[in-house]
């Protein structure tokens, strides 16, 4: 099996960092595409951070803010210089970096309040203070940034200065993982298992956690599963949680065993027959025609039992089969319908098949015209909530100016995302799109 992509693991790390979700910056030009301007900005300095080191990212910084000291990139450098050698920036200019952050956040960067948020929250700084700190780090967070929902995430894990609160960790390091950072989540479940202080030992919830690492990127995750389903005391949870990982990364054409996919698909719908997510993974297993499983009409079988059980993600997948009349009679009205609803939801397949659906126009009939801009702003949305065909065509979008401007290092930024949680199609992307935004 192979679905971790360690040629561009740092880079993917360093790439993630930046936010996803359009915030506001005073600015002359419209705040969206000031945005898009600043996290191309922070993708550039990544860059460069992992091909030439911290000096040459620090240098580049420097000489953006000589040039141009709007709020995000002043709120760049005081980071930079706060943070000294660490940071590849001289010593001895703490102060002004302070002033500089203080600077940017008046005037509404949240790239600002992520950092100012970080000292608050250090029980080793003298600026301490845990209450403020929080709304400081949840504002940058709100805003998209991965690293900022980390941080919070562990504030929470620990205790730094307010109660332990292991269900909001949980929760913010599943909507970091969501952003292409799945590794504190992995952590977090490591704590459960081992029974790590202050979490308490719950294989149970360990093995649910693991489960939503693993699928959306965490080679460390799967690879725990497997070896404690592979014991002889497993658990039935740590056994479910692994079989659900086979069946995710088999049914995106990872490289496992046909026997294997067909034991687990098996074992999954002998012992779960009323679990929706289960139900949605068997479903999946039968549309994608991999390892022998081509099967329409179960697909759209189990599918359908899934979304009355309540799992909106097979209601959408169940759409597609709908839309193009694979295992069911074709209804591409009741599919549009059906999308149209849950797009309400924010459900992101159902967004991911609208913005699909929009780029080819190909179920006009049903009111889904060929449209440019829908094509972008639905793939967005599905891309932001972590859904990978989401981000393979929003990488599109970029990559091709489909619905907003062609920008490869943005598009390189959703191809990665992709990649990260095992889109094959995302992957072989992804040196093109490099290599141009490198230009």
């Amino acid at each position: 099996m192979q679905f971790k992509f360690k040629a561009w693991g740092m880079l993917g790390m360093a790439l993630w960092t930046l936010p996803l979700l359009l915030a506001t910056e005073p600015t002359s030009v419209d705040a969206g595409k000031q945005r898009q301007i600043d996290d191309v900005f922070d993708i550039k300095h990544d860059l460069i951070l992992i091909r030439k080191g911290k000096a040459a990212a620090f240098a580049f910084v420097e000489k953006e803010f000589a040039h141009d000291p709007r709020p995000h990139i002043k709120a760049r450098y005081g980071e930079d210089l706060m943070n000294g050698k660490y940071a590849g920036a001289p010593d001895g200019r703490a102060d002004e970096g302070r002033t500089l952050l203080n600077e940017a956040h008046d005037a509404g960067s949240l790239f600002a309040s992520r950092a100012i948020g970080w000292i608050l929250l250090d029980p080793r700084t003298s600026e301490f203070n845990a209450d403020i700190g929080i709304n400081y780090m949840t504002a940058a967070a709100d805003a998209g940034y991965a690293d900022a929902m980390v941080y919070l995430g562990k504030t929470y894990q620990f205790g730094r200065g307010l109660p332990v609160d292991s269900d909001a960790a949980e929760t913010w390091f599943l909507r970091a993982a969501r952003l292409g950072n799945p590794w504190p989540l992995f952590t977090l479940g490591e704590n459960f298992e081992k029974g790590t202080r202050p979490q308490p030992l719950n294989l149970e919830k360990a093995a649910e956690i693991y489960y939503q690492a693993a699928i959306y990127g965490s080679a460390e995750a799967a690879g725990r599963l497997k070896e404690l389903a592979g014991r002889t005391d497993a658990i039935p949870a740590i056994k479910r949680s692994h079989q659900l990982v086979v069946l995710w990364y088999a049914s995106l054409g990872a490289s496992y065993q046909t026997p294997i996919v067909k034991m687990a698909a098996n074992e999954l719908e002998a012992a779960y027959p009323e679990d929706p997510v289960v139900l949605g993974a068997l479903g999946r297993m039968y549309a994608s025609g991999f390892c022998g499983f081509r099967d329409f009409p179960k697909a759209f079988a189990l599918l359908s039992k899934a979304a009355g059980l309540g799992s909106d993600d097979a209601r959408a997948e169940r759409a597609t089969l709908l839309a193009e009349g694979m295992g069911t009679k074709k209804d591409p009205a009741k599919a549009a319908a059906e999308w149209h609803a849950l797009e309400t939801k924010g459900n992101a397949e159902a967004l991911a098949a609208l913005g699909y659906y929009h780029y080819w126009g190909a179920l006009k009939d049903a009111g889904l015209t060929q449209d440019a801009a829908l094509t972008y702003q639905d793939s967005k949305r599905a891309a932001d909530s972590g859904n990978y065909f989401g981000q393979r065509n929003t990488g599109a979008c970029y990559e091709f100016g489909i619905g907003v401007e062609m920008n490869y290092a943005l598009a390189a930024h959703y191809y990665m995302a992709g990649a990260q949680r095992g889109d094959k199609r995302s992957r072989d992307k992804l040196p093109k799109v490099l290599a141009h935004a490198l230009d």
